[in-house]
Formats: C-alpha cells, structure tokens, sequence
C-alpha cells in the first residue's frame, strides 16, 4: 500500500488503493470477495459493505462517493474481472424495462443463478456469502470495538442524603426558588 502525505505539516494522507492489490479499502482485510458496482470500483469486502449499505442505509461508493443503487459481490479470483460491465451483462434484468431482478433470493436461469439481498440492494454470486449476509443482516450491526475500545458506562453515582429530586434540590442550594 502506498500513502502520500498531503502536506508536511499535516497528518493526512491519500492511500493509493489500487497500489494496495487485493485488500478491503475499509477494514484492510484480504479479499476473497468483492463488492463491486457501477461506478467500477471493488475494492470492498462483502462485510464491509453491507455495514455501509444496511446498517448506515448509505448507497454512495466508499472510494468515489457515486450513488450505486445496486452492486454485486463476487469472487475475486473469477467474478470481478472485467469490473462492473463484465458483471452487469451476467444479471437478470426485466426484457420489458431493462431493470435488475430484485426480489429477495434466487433470480436467473439454470447455469447462471445470482442470489438477491434486498435489505444491501446487493446480487451474489455465491449462495454462501448470500447466506452469511442474510444472517448478518438479521442480526444486526455488530458492537463498536472490544471492551477496551468501549468500556460499560460507569455505574451512576450514589444518591446524596435525603434522597428526592436532585434537580430541585440543586436549584434551591444555588439560591433559586423552588416551589415543592
């Protein structure tokens, strides 16, 4: 991965991605899957997302900020080549409208089956990653971080001697007057 720094006082940098080969823009995990959409980009994992697309409810491509109504996760090694108009031609769409199949599971004919998530606006090409999105879909997004990142709250503090409203009790110590 390649990283240019904007500017030498500064702490941001631009990634160059497509220097990177073969890893999620996101989370920089490997990828054996891909998202790819119309825009042409697939350089984010299926994981990734489908956090973006149903958990955020956000349609834009992580890299280019193009709406992407729809995209379609596929294997790395043999789906993805040929980027999005590769794709495109291998998804069922309507002969009277020319829109995409989109209703929920499995759309197309023998040889050429796509899965269908409706929840990511998302056509798979393995029924397994469908799955795993299904699943991960129904559970909801996942916590931020472990424990260490995101301690529990800290437990309220104890209420003072004599208890009642402290809201009350805080304005009459502050000379306000308080009808009980």
């Amino acid at each position: 991965m390649e990283m240019t720094e904007l500017h030498p006082n500064t702490t941001s940098h631009v990634i160059n991605i497509a220097a990177a080969g073969g890893i999620c823009a996101v989370c920089m995990e490997p990828l054996e899957y891909t998202a790819i959409g119309p825009c042409g980009h697939g350089e984010i994992c299926p994981s990734c997302s489908l956090h973006i697309r149903v958990f955020h409810n956000n349609r834009l491509c992580c890299i280019c900020r193009t709406l992407c109504r729809v995209v379609a996760v596929v294997t790395v090694t043999t789906g993805g080549g040929g980027g999005w108009d590769a794709v495109a031609a291998r998804l069922l769409r309507s002969a009277a409208t020319g829109a995409y199949a989109q209703f929920e599971g499995r759309v197309g004919e023998k040889g050429s089956y796509w899965w269908y998530h409706a929840g990511m606006e998302a056509f798979f090409d393995d029924e397994r990653q469908y799955a795993a999105a299904r699943a991960a879909a129904r559970l909801g997004p996942p916590p931020c971080g472990d424990a260490k990142e995101n301690p529990p709250p800290p437990p309220a503090a104890p209420m003072r001697a004599g208890g009642g409203n402290s809201r009350v009790r805080d304005q009459r110590e502050a000379g306000f007057p308080v009808s009980d």
